[in-house]
């Protein structure tokens, strides 16, 4: 079996289904006190209802990851080698309200997509890293086989006699 991506709608409205023999302890109860009295215990608030079938979700088994997602945190998205049908039941019986929205391949395009960009961009950064490194080691090689000379000379200084424009004389 393929890995799958199960979106699973998820009616936590606050209430519970209980089991048969709740159900008839209840009946019974129902008889002899008044329905208040005997209703309070087995309402549940949406907080506990969605975190009791993330509970069921993630011990399922061959779950890879599970998560609430939607406006009012209400999809429950499954990602694992699951039979969905299977965890709807479990759900609908513990939880309450809750059926399949979508079923598909676990590998969304934006998965495929951000696992290319992440490979396109390391292989850049290697390319650019190697191209640094190419660059360092042709710098090192010309300063390290580059011959430096000395000045030739020592700079030559020229006497230049004075300039006397009268002739030879000079007085």
């Amino acid at each position: 079996m393929a890995e799958l991506k199960v979106v699973i709608k998820l009616e936590v409205n606050g209430e519970r289904p209980a089991s048969l023999a709740k159900r008839m302890g209840v009946g019974m109860l129902k008889a002899m006190l008044p329905f208040e009295c005997v209703s309070k215990p087995f309402k549940h608030s949406a907080p506990e209802n969605k975190s009791k079938a993330m509970q069921i979700a993630v011990g399922f088994h061959d779950v890879n990851s599970a998560a609430l997602e939607g406006d009012g945190k209400d999809e429950l998205v499954v990602k694992g080698r699951i039979d969905p049908v299977e965890l709807v039941t479990v759900l609908r019986d513990k939880v309450g309200g809750a059926h399949i929205k979508s079923v598909g391949p676990a590998d969304d395009k934006k998965e495929k997509e951000k696992k290319e960009k992440e490979e396109k961009e390391k292989k850049e950064k290697e390319e650019k890293e190697k191209k640094e490194k190419e660059e360092k080691e042709m710098m090192e090689k010309m300063f390290s086989s580059a011959s430096v000379y000395p000045w030739p000379h020592q700079p030559l200084i020229y006497e230049v006699p004075d300039y006397n424009p009268r002739g030879c004389f000079s007085f």
